[in-house]
């Protein structure tokens, strides 16, 4: 059997096309895709502004079944507030704009402040997911937790939420400075929630206002920590909530085998083995890049053993033992 799910340790030189191409020529040849991302994020931001401006444009006669209709717009809007949260990601490795500082800026207008979440806070962060992945240091981790019955309950309920914000301590890791924005994010964040959740009154619209609490402290974490879990979490680990509590072996999947993973996994996220051995790549070419590995004799077993869904993983490393 060949590796799977884990490319991390193999040389950029050596790995080689059936044209004797290695990955790092093929690399230098890449340029990042900025039309692209931008439509996709754009996709997303107006299908979370149509979802909550409906009631406003439905006809009168519909207004009765506004209140049957808060859970399916909590979850879409949830589902679709992850998808977007997945192109901060992308800023983090300064692929909305091509100079540095306006991709930071644009991030945080658009994407980091109504989440409450600093650019460059976040980049330090996620960084150290990348140096620490699978040891007790990664400081990304919902995928410590076993997927089990007591999981998807403290999802739905805003318990894993909370155990992730009161062990979301990075001061550690940040300057003063970075301490400062961070606080400063958060409370632009507080601010633009309250003000959308005050619009919403003023409008008597009480049903988006459930609707949009729900989708930010419970589908939209749920989304993003059931998604981060698929893609990390080892088989082997099975209900261990201790399990890496040493280090691990990295476990990095590759979610291509169903279109549903393109939103799931958006901003490349299906492509996590591959984003995981090459960081700086951009989203817009993992495609390009999963068909030259797969020409390749040194990574195209892997690649091949690798692929997966998220609901085969699901099943997988779904457990009902606590």
């Amino acid at each position: 059997m060949p590796p799977v799910n884990n490319l991390e340790g193999l040389d950029f030189i050596t790995v080689k096309n059936s044209d004797g191409v290695s990955y790092a020529e093929f690399r230098k040849k890449i340029n990042t895709d900025y039309l692209l991302t931008w439509w996709q994020i754009i996709l997303g931001m107006v299908f979370l502004v149509l979802l909550f401006i409906s009631p406003f444009i439905l006809p009168s006669r519909f207004s009765s079944w506004i209140w049957a209709g808060v859970l399916p717009v909590s979850v879409l809007a949830g589902f679709t507030i992850a998808y977007l949260q997945l192109f901060v990601h992308e800023a983090s490795h300064y692929h909305l704009l091509p100079d540095r500082k306006s991709n930071d800026r644009m991030a945080n207008l658009l994407l980091c402040s109504w989440v409450g979440i600093d650019i460059e806070v976040y980049r330090k962060i996620h960084w150290k997911h990348h140096l620490g992945l699978s040891t007790p240091m990664d400081t990304e981790n919902s995928y410590f937790q076993p997927l089990t019955p007591k999981f998807l309950l403290e999802s739905f309920t805003g318990i894993h939420l909370f155990r992730i914000l009161r062990g979301r301590n990075h001061s550690q890791l940040l300057t003063k400075a970075q301490r400062l924005r961070s606080w400063r994010m958060l409370v632009i964040g507080l601010f633009l929630n309250l003000t959308i959740l005050l619009s919403f009154v003023l409008y008597d619209q009480w049903p988006l206002v459930v609707a949009w609490i729900l989708s930010m402290l419970i589908f939209f974490p749920f989304f993003a920590g059931i998604r981060q879990l698929l893609e990390h979490r080892d088989e082997s680990a099975g209900s261990d909530p201790a399990y890496y509590q040493t280090q691990r072996p990295k476990i990095s999947r590759l979610f291509t085998e169903s279109r549903a993973s393109s939103l799931l996994g958006a901003a490349g996220f299906n492509r996590h083995l591959i984003h995981h051995w090459d960081p700086d790549l951009p989203f817009t070419a993992l495609k390009r890049a999963e068909k030259f590995l797969s020409d390749c004799d040194q990574t195209k077993e892997i690649i091949q053993a690798s692929k997966t869904s998220y609901l085969k993983t699901f099943r997988k490393l779904f457990t009902t033992h606590s």
